[in-house]
């Protein structure tokens, strides 16, 4: 017996002549696996006999090896050959695919193989082996003797730069870097395997038919040959045994704007004329208090709707279950509300707003600024960053509801000292606030105005009307204060007797009230972290007007489709590419049936693909001036969900609605929208009473939300395949290095995609950049990056 280095240059490798036996006698494994482990610990490999089949078996299994595998011989890459088949090698080899015929032929003795690569992979990680194993054995080949003159014929010759690109190389080096136990099994006359620990001397050891010799191949190169005789065809089964995939913590991105949408997905639409969704912020009935809620909100079908409380007004005063006989009363005493707490509390401080002055603030006002707020912070903005910055804020204001004289009666000096601040539009009071410097302006449409506001933003940051600004708000708010608005529309007939709005419903016969406010953060398309960050992209949107209808108020069919039509023109789309529309739907008799009628003119011709049709007035009730901003929340919400929420109170579709020959579906139930990683597009009408009609288009991605990020919106929809590179950091000069063959990456490689074209030598370590790695190569690539295309 001869004692030379162990396989880590300090231990003895001895060659013992007992051998251990599979399957293992005793019932489980773990007494075979722990002789197993402690062989490769002090020895670096271990000899096991295998199960023998009789002689007419292995005859048929060989004899169908050889000549199933003549037609698929092969040999590897130049540089790859030795880490396949061992140094100095005159074997070609032939790779077994699972199900193939040649491994059905010799299905019994890779089924034995495939067994104790099993059993040695259940070793717990650090207890037997050292490292956490695959499950299964990996890279199973069937080897042989070369005939004369077959080198020439089957060798594919080295590596190219097609062979670079084709990611051969990193193939490789991931086999390289994890590769752990090596095991030859061998299958017909005596073979010799020689062992080259690294740093000591060779070991070699006779290998007799059915027998398996395992190794520590990250340790150890080999040769294999046949035996001493010379004689005969040395065929084997070969395979490994691979440690588990490093897991890497991405940590951070750098890229373009088109590398992040490469990476992410993007809108159809070109780059320069994207405008960003980045943030929202709402507070809507139904408990809807920001994003999270307001889809959850829907999808639960929640009512947001409640019997007036007498903090708003005596319902037992200005209310009458009979209108025809009590004149000047409104009809219906039930709304859409915020919770008291919402319309009561606000942080003046916060703001630098005076108590006194407080006290006398509409409580729309005061919403509107902590929801403006929020979105701000959400979007990346803190106080102080807010301060002088060129920020465009439209605000949707239809008046405020409160009562003007709140307050005179009991301090009437009071009253009059905060009057002239009072009279300040709440816009400005908004800009004041915050500390803005970009354009702000207001916007009265009636029921259309937050939807307008935003169209109008849309508009200013996509022409570059204005170059100073490239980020925007759009805020909405809405309160009910006040019964005379309720008397007054009760008289004209356009409120719900239900006290709820039944969109699309036989049974709809008016509106219901609702409140709330919402803001939407909109930016030009130009960083790219904003393409991670956005919840989705504003595509385009519409406005018109319907001019002389059949009265004021009456909606006017041929105009609501003309700003549809006008809305998909404006963007690039067809009525094809929509997956969604929400409705304006107010749940009165003659509106619903006329808005359908006029989306079923532009989206007839669509195909076969259902669209669904929505209104989320049955859960928020109308909110009029934030109706708007409420209808691009939902719709955002169902894009990122992939999912349509059921539609609240629909029980019998109106009769006068015509659906007929039209794939429009009105979903009663969550309906799954099947979008892929390149996310969807849908749209939202929002109509004003007063005949101002507005459309907006939309899109968003499929993504699932980061659990880490502190910032609402920023969504993960990782694709590694589209990744230029991965990068981590040289431990020595602490400089980017590619995470798996270790090239150093400067900084100019940013918009080139990476491919791994360096092979160092025999277990060579990875762990330093090239510009620390002072050892030999056996490859190096003249060029390890590639254009990508812009």
């Amino acid at each position: 017996m001869r004692a030379d280095s162990g396989p880590d240059g300090g231990v003895p490798l001895q060659s013992r002549d007992a051998l251990l036996e599979w399957p293992p006698a005793e019932a489980s494994g773990d007494g075979f696996q722990r002789l197993v482990a402690d062989a490769l610990q002090h020895q670096g490999f271990c000899s096991i006999a295998m199960p023998s089949l009789d002689a007419v078996g292995r005859a048929a299994a060989l004899e169908a090896a050889r000549g199933g595998g003549s037609s698929t011989w092969t040999l590897p890459k130049l540089e790859f050959e030795e880490a396949f088949l061992g140094r100095r090698s005159t074997s070609k080899l032939c790779f077994l695919e699972q199900a193939s015929p040649l491994h059905e032929s010799l299905a019994p003795l890779c089924e034995s193989l495939e067994k104790l690569c099993e059993a040695l992979a259940r070793c717990p990680p650090g207890e037997h082996l050292g490292f956490q194993a695959e499950p299964r054995c990996q890279k199973l080949l069937l080897r042989a003797t070369l005939e004369r003159g077959e080198r020439r014929l089957l060798s594919p010759g080295a590596l190219t730069e097609e062979d670079v690109q084709a990611g051969l190389v990193e193939e490789h080096l991931d086999f390289l870097q994890r590769r752990k136990l090596c095991m030859l099994y061998a299958l017909e006359a005596e073979a010799t395997l020689e062992l080259w620990p690294r740093g000591g001397q060779s070991l070699r050891l006779p290998i007799a038919r059915d027998t398996v010799v395992v190794f520590r191949h990250d340790l150890m190169a080999f040769s294999h040959s046949q035996g001493d005789s010379g004689t005969g065809s040395s065929l084997a089964l070969q395979a490994w045994l691979l440690e588990a995939p490093q897991e890497l913590q991405l940590l951070g991105l750098e890229g373009n704007h088109l590398g992040m949408e490469t990476l992410f997905g993007g809108p159809p639409q070109l780059s320069e004329k994207q405008v960003h969704i980045i943030s929202a912020s709402c507070r809507l009935p139904g408990g809807a208090y920001g994003l999270d809620c307001d889809w959850l909100m829907y999808g639960m079908q929640t009512d947001g709707y409640s019997e007036i409380p007498l903090l708003r007004w005596d319902v037992s005063v200005y209310y009458t279950s009979e209108p025809d006989k009590e004149q000047g009363k409104s009809y219906t005493k039930h709304s859409a509300l915020l919770g008291d707490l919402e319309v009561l509390s606000f942080d003046n401080h916060f703001f630098g707003i005076p108590d006194e002055q407080a006290r006398l603030l509409p409580p729309c006002c005061r919403l509107a600024m902590e929801g403006a707020f929020e979105a701000l912070g959400l979007a990346g903005f803190t106080r102080e960053s807010l301060v002088g910055a060129p920020l465009a804020i439209c605000l949707a204001d239809i008046g405020t509801d409160f009562d003007p004289f709140l307050g005179f009666f009991d301090a009437p000096e009071q009253w009059l000292a905060a009057a002239a601040s009072r009279g300040v539009p709440a816009a400005g009071r908004l800009g004041y606030h915050l500390g803005t410097t970009g354009p702000i302006s207001s916007v009265d449409t009636a029921c259309s105005s937050s939807l307008v506001a935003t169209n109008l933003l849309h508009s200013m940051l996509r022409t570059g009307a204005n170059t100073s600004v490239d980020t925007a708000l759009s805020q909405s708010m809405m309160n009910l204060l006040n019964p005379f608005p309720y008397i007054g529309l009760s008289g004209a007939g356009m409120l719900s007797r239900s006290g709820r709005c039944l969109s699309f419903d036989q049974a709809a016969n008016g509106y219901a009230r609702g409140e709330g406010i919402a803001g939407i953060v909109l930016r030009v398309a130009g960083r790219s972290e904003d393409v991670q960050d956005r919840l989705g992209a504003y595509l385009c949107g519409f406005i018109n007007q319907d001019g002389r209808s059949a009265s004021l108020t009456a909606p006017n069919g041929p105009a609501q489709q003309a700003c549809i039509r006008s809305s998909l023109r404006d963007a690039g789309l067809t009525p094809g590419d929509i997956w969604i529309t929400e409705n304006h739907g107010t749940g009165t008799a003659l509106g619903d049936p006329i808005e359908v009628g006029s989306v079923r003119g532009v989206f007839h011709g669509r195909g076969c693909r259902v669209l669904p049709i929505t209104g989320g007035k049955s859960n928020t009730g109308h909110s009029e001036a934030t109706a708007g901003a409420s209808g691009i929340l939902k719709t955002l919400c169902s894009l990122m969900h992939a999912t349509v929420p059921p539609q609240n109170h629909l029980k019998f579709l109106n009769a006068h609605i015509d659906d007929a020959g039209f794939p429009a579906h009105f979903p009663v139930e969550l309906w799954d929208l099947d979008v892929g990683r390149e996310g969807a597009v849908g749209g939202l009408n929002s109509f004003g009473f007063g005949g101002t009609n507005s459309r907006g288009e939309l899109w968003a991605g499929k993504r699932r939300r980061s659990t880490g990020s502190a910032r609402q919106g920023r969504l993960e929809q990782l694709q590694t395949p589209a990744l230029d590179s991965v990068v981590v950091t040289c431990p020595q000069c602490q400089s980017a290095m590619c995470w798996l063959c270790g090239q150093a990456e400067p900084s100019s490689v940013l918009g080139r995609q990476h491919r791994c074209a360096d092979l160092r030598e025999n277990f060579a370590s990875y762990d330093l950049c090239s510009n620390c790695f002072l050892g030999r190569y056996q490859h190096r690539g003249v060029q390890s990056t590639l254009e990508v295309a812009m």
